[in-house]
């Protein structure tokens, strides 16, 4: 049995598989940008379409 978890934070993705003792047995980190909104000064959007594709990388 294995376990994965995922954080999605701020800057990166990362995806960590762990069996059932909880031993980590690997990690994959992707890393992704904030789009800005045209006309709004230090916007930030999420880009879901592609930041899932990262997701589903990891």
């Amino acid at each position: 049995m294995y376990f994965m978890t995922i954080d999605a934070g701020t800057g990166s993705v990362r995806a960590v598989i762990f069996n059932e003792l909880g031993n980590q047995l690997g990690v994959a980190q992707e890393e992704w940008i904030h789009l800005s909104e045209d006309g709004i000064e230090n916007s930030m959007s999420f880009d879901f379409k592609n930041n899932w594709n990262l997701v589903c990388r990891c």
